[in-house]
């Protein structure tokens, strides 16, 4: 787990009471190394399913960059039940557009996240089809008309907007195709 003393540390280097000379001091680590920092925090978290520890390692990231296997460590952490930062896990991952992502972003699409339940619309799922979408492949195009029965309307109509999006975009006339065939077997419920 995250102890304390880091948890504090790192808050006080975000919100400017440390300088960053003397965070590297504290911490220790040497500067040229800091994009170790992420990765470390991710990978004690996935170990020990430490919920602040996946936090943190977010702040840090955004501080001193991303880890090299960051890719990995996303998959990861957007399909585990244990933390509570799924929006910037997605958030992260669909910044990737990483064709090896498409599965992961279909099944949080659906997925309930019942910490999020004062949501009106489900926020992350939307940002997984929005993904998906960017990563403008046959899989992904497929994948996004899966959910046109997927069972919730937003989703669903979210769905249909996405792959007029592909149909209407610079890609390859195969994806067009594709996205087009499926919006024409489309029968809404």
């Amino acid at each position: 787990m995250i102890s304390e003393k880091k948890k504090k540390l790192i808050l006080d280097y975000l919100t400017g009471r440390v300088e960053l000379d003397q965070f590297f001091h504290d911490y220790p680590l040497e500067p040229e190394n800091a994009s170790t920092l992420a990765r470390e925090m991710f990978v004690r978290a996935i170990e020990e399913r430490d919920s602040d520890a996946v936090e943190y390692g977010f702040y840090l990231d955004s501080q001193f960059g991303p880890p090299s296997d960051y890719l990995e460590i996303l998959l990861v952490l957007v399909e585990a039940d244990w933390h509570q930062s799924h929006e910037a896990a997605v958030d992260t991952l669909v910044s990737m557009k990483s064709p090896r992502s498409v599965d992961v972003l279909f099944r949080a699409a659906t997925k309930p996240y019942e910490y999020r339940d004062y949501d009106d619309i489900p926020v992350i799922g939307a940002k997984c089809v929005r993904g998906m979408g960017q990563i403008r492949t046959l899989e992904a195009v497929k994948r996004i008309g899966e959910l046109l029965n997927c069972g919730d309307g937003y989703l669903e109509r979210l769905a249909v907007s996405e792959l007029g999006r592909v149909i209407a975009s610079d890609v390859p006339e195969s994806l067009r195709t594709a996205a087009l065939d499926i919006l024409n077997e489309y029968q809404p419920s």
